[in-house]
């Protein structure tokens, strides 16, 4: 699994020099009031690896490692509250979470009026179908039930639907889907890439990386007035790509 380094540097001082300058004008920056509670409140949708699951009832994984090392830099600790997408922008909005994270994309914040941060992960679909049966195009799914793992967006599928009369069926998990398949309820389904590579030694399944497919890519969101907390968070998250581009990552040259 990917993990954040706790290599704060440029962010840590533009978080801080943010804070510095609240309260200018009598009215305390957000930051600033931020930093005063100690605490950071992360609502957190559960994606599942490795982007944000709970392990032994803990937040692991990329978003998790962003948020802690988000609060790091702030000096505070990191409270997490357990949401789905809706209700996550929901708290954003409502002031009762300085973040939202956890499959949400820059279309989902934008249609609350959220401010996003820049993408920290994509992730990719694939349609999983019985072994020979072959999808060339959007158009060979037309008229056909086709499952889709229960976490994927809503933005996602109105564009996975948008080219043909497909009809949408969710499941919890892709393990409920291939049970649907085999009883040919449905005619395949779709599902993110760790789900698919568990279909790749299995004769019976195809796994089918499509042109037509497309990819979730995930930010922070925060209000419109977190400015200066999605602009540190931009920091970390520009240095983590620095960093893994530079092959520093773990097994990497430091």
């Amino acid at each position: 699994m990917k993990t954040w380094k706790r290599k704060l540097g440029a962010a840590a001082l533009m978080l801080g020099g943010a804070v510095l300058l609240g309260g200018c004008g009598g009215k305390k920056d957000p930051l600033d009031v931020l930093r005063e509670s100690g605490t950071l409140r992360v609502a957190l949708v559960e994606t599942g690896a490795p982007f944000a699951q709970s392990v032994n009832g803990q937040p692991e994984g990329i978003e998790p490692d962003l948020a802690r090392l988000t609060a790091d830099a702030l000096g505070v600790q990191v409270e997490y509250q357990i949401m789905d997408r809706e209700q996550a922008l929901d708290a954003v909005i409502a002031g009762e979470a300085d973040l939202a994270m956890g499959g949400l994309t820059a279309e989902n914040g934008q249609s609350r009026g959220c401010l996003s941060s820049v993408s920290y992960g994509k992730r990719f679909l694939y349609l999983v179908t019985k072994a020979g049966d072959y999808v060339n195009s959007a158009s060979d799914l037309d008229g056909q039930a086709v499952g889709v793992s229960g976490s994927i967006s809503q933005q996602t599928l109105q564009e996975l639907t948008v080219s043909g009369n497909i009809r949408i069926i969710s499941f919890p998990d892709a393990g409920q889907a291939q049970e649907s398949l085999d009883k040919g309820e449905i005619k395949g389904f779709f599902c993110y890439q760790e789900e698919a590579e568990a279909y790749l030694e299995d004769s019976t399944m195809l796994v089918q990386n499509l042109p037509f497919l497309v990819w979730e890519e995930y930010c922070a969101q925060a209000s419109p007035e977190q400015t200066a907390l999605i602009s540190g968070l931009n920091v970390l998250i520009q240095q983590q790509a620095e960093e893994t581009a530079d092959g520093t990552e773990a097994g990497g040259s430091q």
